[in-house]
């Protein structure tokens, strides 16, 4: 393998050094654990991804019925707050990123593109009935979204697709469509989905280079950089992969069993995955370890995870539950902490 931290996580993850913590309390009602369950019952829709507008962090999400409601939570750490907003009447927001403070996208069910700059919030939507599942704001001023439609008889992994907005006219362009799978996430570069996986070299965004995945189905991709990458996905447990340049590599996951949906690192940046039934994990790169709960400290399934300053935050809900009683629940890893109470932004 080329990639030397992704060669120690391998080695490590095949000798488990688990690192326990208990999530025990006291009566001011403070976690005694680095790991937490920071808010439960938030707001009227599963939280599916964040990002950070400056001092807070902006959650997304919605109802899971395709009806929505979008919703918006707004986590403010100074203050220990978090009050939601619905932001959408006609879907559920998945994905949201931006290049710097009050400018970002976020998309959703149906085509649905916000795009708030400055405070001013607008609808962009693209002439699609597909779910944009990710964004991804470019440093060059280009903006893309990905989706596409679950798999049916016809087309078993469904079909994916890639919009693109010009950094130049504002405007939104199907870049391309009917691809081989539902396409799940965009990072820096990478696109990732069922069973399909591609690059776009930032020096020339003419071409769609295939990183051929085999048989995963990945949900969320990360890297250090374009060359240092790994996905997360699986369908009935969990699945890592690096690539290093020249193809995918599976990882053990030992610790991991349950299907993954999120991971989040940086440049030099421990890695972070997060999943089904509350599952929540972090690969230190210094001590050479996975680190995870001593035991689920929920069974709401986590979608992605995200670090603000010094702790990370972890965003999901009742998913996979039916009706239009959907919450969010947000996991914390970080000092001790109060629970919070998600109040109306109203």
């Amino acid at each position: 393998m080329n990639i030397p931290r992704t060669a120690l996580l391998s080695t490590a993850i095949v000798s488990m050094t688990l690192i326990s913590s208990c999530g025990k309390g006291d009566d001011t009602g403070e976690t005694s654990s680095a790991w937490s369950i920071l808010a439960d019952e938030v707001g009227e829709g599963v939280l599916l991804s964040a990002w950070s507008n400056g001092d807070e962090v902006m959650m997304v999400g919605g109802g899971m019925d395709g009806d929505g409601p979008g919703v918006i939570a707004h986590y403010n750490p100074d203050l220990g707050t978090i009050c939601t907003e619905t932001a959408a009447d006609d879907g559920a927001i998945w994905w949201i990123h931006g290049t710097e403070e009050d400018h970002w996208y976020a998309v959703g069910e149906g085509g649905m593109i916000i795009h708030s700059e400055n405070g001013v919030r607008t609808r962009e939507d693209v002439e699609s009935d597909s779910t944009l599942y990710g964004v991804w704001a470019a440093d060059d001023g280009h903006v893309w979204a990905v989706g596409g439609t679950v798999g049916n008889a016809e087309f078993p992994k469904g079909l994916g697709e890639i919009w693109r907005r010009d950094a130049d006219t504002g405007v939104w362009d199907v870049w391309v469509d009917e691809l081989p799978g539902t396409i799940y996430k965009v990072w820096n570069g990478w696109f990732v989905g069922n069973e399909v996986a591609y690059f776009v070299d930032p020096e020339d965004n003419s071409v769609l280079e295939d990183r051929v995945l085999g048989s995963h189905k990945i949900l969320t991709v990360r890297g250090h950089n374009q060359e240092e990458v790994w996905a997360v996905g699986g369908a009935f447990s969990a699945t890592i992969l690096s690539y290093a340049g020249g193809a995918w590599v599976e990882e053990p996951t030992d610790g991991l069993n349950l299907p993954l949906n999120g991971i989040w690192t940086a440049p030099g940046e421990d890695i972070w995955v997060t999943g089904m039934s509350g599952t929540m994990g972090v690969w230190r790169l210094e001590d050479e370890a996975m680190e995870t709960p001593s035991y689920p400290l929920t069974m709401e399934h986590f979608h992605a995870v995200w670090k603000h300053n010094d702790e990370v935050l972890f965003m999901g809900g009742n998913m996979l539950g039916t009706g239009a009683d959907y919450y969010g629940t947000v996991g914390r890893y970080g000092s001790n902490v109060t629970p919070i109470v998600a109040t109306s932004c109203d």
